[in-house]
């Protein structure tokens, strides 16, 4: 690509004190890693809007599956593909083929990096995934259109039930 590949980890957590460990051997095999910490939504289209690609692998845990993904969404709008995991109610929101998004299963990093290497390296893949990213959220995750369809379903269903 010509130029160092430059990684955003946006989020905190208990993991970040490993992160600031690999940053070091990142460097060594030019990865430029950068911990953002927590960011504010208000500056979230901003770097969706400058990234290639958003990786949000999730995992399910004893307590806790991933309800919807909403940093999946975000992305989408901002027209930035995304690669996942089938995780909780992740597939349900996202297709498996098409819309701007590849799913992986939980943990599989093999195919993570494969999907990922991919998209690095063949743009006519990363162009096909940019192209589906924005159109599919548009299609599926408009407010405006999901209210206008709620409030029709529930104005037929009253006047079937009168």
């Amino acid at each position: 690509l010509g130029k160092p590949l430059r990684l955003w980890l946006v989020g905190d957590g208990p993991l970040r004190p490993w992160l600031n460990q690999q940053r070091v051997a990142c460097q060594t095999d030019g990865v430029d890693l950068q911990l953002m910490g927590s960011v504010p939504n208000s500056d979230l289209p901003r770097l969706f809007g400058s990234a290639w690609l958003c990786m949000s692998p999730s995992k399910t845990i004893k307590k806790w599956a991933e309800q919807i993904g909403v940093v999946n969404f975000q992305s989408l709008a901002c027209g930035t593909p995304v690669l996942s995991t089938r995780s909780g109610a992740i597939p349900e929101f996202l297709p498996e083929a098409g819309g701007g998004a590849v799913l992986v299963d939980e943990g599989d990093v093999p195919e993570m990096i494969t999907v990922l290497k991919r998209y690095i390296t063949q743009p006519e893949f990363r162009q096909q995934l940019e192209r589906e990213a924005r159109s599919f959220a548009l299609q599926h995750f408009d407010a405006r259109k999901n209210v206008k369809h709620f409030e029709q379903v529930i104005l037929r269903h009253a006047e079937s039930n009168p």
